[in-house]
C-alpha cells in the first residue's frame, strides 16, 4: 500500500527526463518512468552521429541507470491505453500501472505523408535507434563505394534535414570527395530552408548550404519515390543513392477510455496548466502536447519547449503535494542554434546573433547542460 502519491511518466525524452531531474529531492512522491526503448536519444545531436562526428555514447543514455540514480522505477514497455476514470495505464505487455498523477511525454515520430506514392517502402524514422544506426552504416558504406555520381537526398529542409545535409557535406569535404563523385541534395517545398525561422538564420543556413555545394530544391513537393528517383510536383526527378525523409513529425497513438481533444497531428490539446482536457491530474508536455501562446500561435515542439514545460510542471506537482496552486506555463524562447559545417554554427540566443565557432561552442554547451543529468 503506497503512502506516497504515485506519479507515472510516459516517455523518456527531453520532457520526461528533465521532469524527473527537476523533481529530485521532492518528498511524498513515488515516480515510475515507462518508455518503449531502454535509452534516451539526444535528438539535437543525431546529425553529428549520422555524419560520424559523434559516437553512440554521446547520443544514447541508459534510462534504467538514469532512473536508478534518481530513485525512480523504470519499466521498459510501451503504454497503449489510459483509463482516466480508474487511474491506470495499460502497457503492450498487458502490465497495469496505477497512478495518482500522470504525465504524457511520449514525444513524436517522423511523419510520412500517405499522399507520396510508395512512401511506405522508405518510411525509416530517424527517431528510432535501429533506423538511425542503419542510416549511419549506409552512409559509411556509401563513402567507401567506388560508384560515381552518388547522391544523398534529404527530403525536408527544417532544422533536422538542414543539419544532416550540412554534416554530410562537411564529411565529404574533409575526405576530399568531390561533387562529381558524391553529391548532397536537400528538398524543401517551401521557398526557403528552416520555414518559420528568422530571416538571419534562413540566410546563414542557405549560404552555408550553397558554399557546401548542396543542391537545394524549393517550391515543389514530393509526389512519388520509385526506382531510386524522387519525383516532384513540378515534374523534376532527382536520382538518389541514399534517402532520408525529415518531412515533419506526428504523435503516436495513445488511447484514453473516453475521447479527449487532439490536434491534427495527434497531439493532446492542453491548457495553460499543461492539463489534458478536464483531467486535473493528467498532464502532457513536449512534442505530444498542443499548446497555443497568448497570440493564438502554436508553441513549436522543440527540445527547449519540452524542458521548460517539464521544469514548470515539476513546480506544479510539488505544489499539488502541498495542496498548493498549479503553476501556469508560459514559453520563453531562448533562441535557436543551427550547426553548419566545419565546426561552425549560426543562431540567435538571448537576443544576440551568434555566428561561427562561438555559435558552435554555445550549441555544444547547451547540449552538455542537458546530458549532464545522465552522468
Amino acid at each position: 500500500m503506497r503512502s506516497n502519491k504515485h506519479l507515472v511518466i510516459l516517455g523518456g525524452g527531453y520532457g520526461g527526463t528533465t521532469l524527473i531531474h527537476s523533481l529530485k529531492g521532492i518528498k511524498g512522491l513515488d515516480i515510475t518512468l515507462i518508455n518503449q526503448t531502454p535509452f534516451h536519444i539526444v535528438q539535437t545531436e543525431i546529425h553529428r552521429f549520422l555524419g560520424g562526428s559523434s559516437s553512440e555514447d554521446e547520443i544514447y543514455f541508459n534510462l534504467e541507470k538514469f532512473s536508478k540514480k534518481h530513485g525512480v522505477e523504470f519499466i521498459y514497455d510501451k503504454a497503449i491505453y489510459i483509463d482516466e476514470e480508474e487511474s491506470y495505464i495499460k502497457c503492450k505487455s498487458e502490465k497495469i500501472v496505477p497512478f495518482d498523477y500522470l504525465v504524457i511525454a511520449t514525444g513524436s515520430v517522423s511523419l510520412f505523408p500517405h499522399q507520396i506514392q510508395n512512401i511506405n517502402e522508405y518510411s525509416k524514422d530517424i527517431k528510432i535507434s535501429e533506423h538511425l544506426r542503419n542510416f549511419q552504416k549506409e552512409f559509411e558504406e556509401l563513402l567507401s563505394s567506388k560508384d560515381t555520381n552518388k547522391n544523398i537526398a534529404i527530403v525536408g529542409g527544417g532544422l533536422t534535414g538542414t543539419e544532416i545535409a550540412l554534416e554530410y557535406a562537411s564529411r565529404l569535404e574533409r575526405l576530399g570527395i568531390c561533387n562529381s563523385t558524391c553529391n548532397v541534395s536537400l528538398i524543401e517545398q517551401q521557398p526557403t530552408l528552416l520555414p518559420g525561422a528568422s530571416a538571419e538564420l534562413i540566410a546563414q543556413s542557405q549560404k552555408a548550404c550553397d558554399n557546401a555545394n548542396i543542391k537545394r530544391y524549393h517550391g515543389a513537393f514530393v509526389t512519388k519515390i520509385e526506382d531510386k528517383k524522387i519525383y516532384l510536383s513540378d515534374d523534376t526527378s532527382i536520382p538518389f543513392s541514399m534517402l532520408i525523409l525529415t518531412i515533419g513529425v506526428v504523435s503516436e497513438q495513445l488511447h484514453f477510455k473516453n475521447q479527449v481533444a487532439k490536434s491534427t497531428r495527434n497531439q493532446f490539446i492542453v491548457n495553460q496548466n499543461l492539463q489534458v482536457g478536464e483531467h486535473e491530474h493528467i498532464f502532457a508536455i513536449g512534442d505530444v502536447a498542443y499548446l497555443e501562446d497568448e497570440d493564438g500561435h502554436m508553441v513549436l515542439p522543440t527540445a527547449q519547449n519540452a524542458k521548460q514545460q517539464a521544469k514548470t510542471l515539476a513546480k506544479s506537482i510539488g505544489n499539488l503535494l502541498k495542496d498548493g496552486k498549479i503553476k501556469a506555463y508560459k514559453y520563453k524562447h531562448k533562441g535557436t542554434l543551427v550547426d553548419l559545417s566545419q565546426n561552425l554554427a549560426t543562431g540567435d540566443a538571448f537576443g544576440i546573433q551568434f555566428h561561427g565557432k562561438h555559435a558552435y561552442s554555445l550549441k555544444r554547451t547547451v547540449n552538455a547542460m542537458h546530458t549532464r543529468i545522465f552522468k
